[in-house]
């Protein structure tokens, strides 16, 4: 005998093939998703390495900023020394010329002259006194000219002395002169 088949066959493969498909479309869209979910968090990754990269630069940038202002400071406290060694130096250099401008000064006054002051600024000095007469002045001048510490003498200002004082008061002003030194020839 034949056999028929009365089921809706065509209805139930239509149903398994649209089972299929919308399985497929499911697991095509959890593939795609757990692939983005996963693509993002490996950026997400990227992104937070990148930042601690940037965060350490910036630490990295800060700490090379500070030196950098130290060894600012360090340089000028460096040249400030090297400023003072320098005058500390040029004093020593001339502590010996003031003693030699004290002898020839005293080697240059002629008798009845006093000094009353001594200025020095720089190379110039300023010299007052009182001399018994205008001779002993120019003496004076004479004098510190024919040395070797003094030149230019140039004078200033000269007053007879009025009421009790005695002799001329005058003031003259004389550049310091550092001769060179004579070398030994031996």
């Amino acid at each position: 005998m034949a056999k028929i088949n009365l089921r809706p066959w065509r209805d139930e493969l239509r149903a398994r093939q649209q089972q299929t498909f919308v399985s497929l479309c499911i697991a095509t869209a959890l593939g795609a998703a757990l692939a983005i979910g996963g693509q993002m968090w490996r950026m997400q990754g990227y992104i937070e390495l990148q930042q601690q990269k940037n965060q350490l630069i910036q630490t990295r940038t800060a700490e090379l900023d500070k030196e950098i202002k130290e060894i600012k400071e360090l340089r000028k406290r460096r040249e400030e020394l090297i400023s003072r060694v320098r005058v500390i130096r040029e004093l020593q250099n001339n502590r010996p010329a003031i003693v030699r401008i004290f002898d020839e000064m005293a080697r240059a006054i002629p008798n009845n002259l006093h000094l009353v002051d001594l200025e020095r600024k720089s190379t110039r000095l300023q010299i007052s006194g009182i001399a018994a007469s205008n001779k002993q002045v120019s003496e004076f001048m004479r004098n510190m000219d024919q040395s070797e510490w003094f030149k230019e003498p140039a004078l200033l200002k000269v007053q007879q002395g009025k009421g009790k004082a005695v002799g001329n008061f005058f003031e003259l002003r004389v550049q310091q002169e550092f001769p060179k030194r004579k070398r030994k020839s031996g």
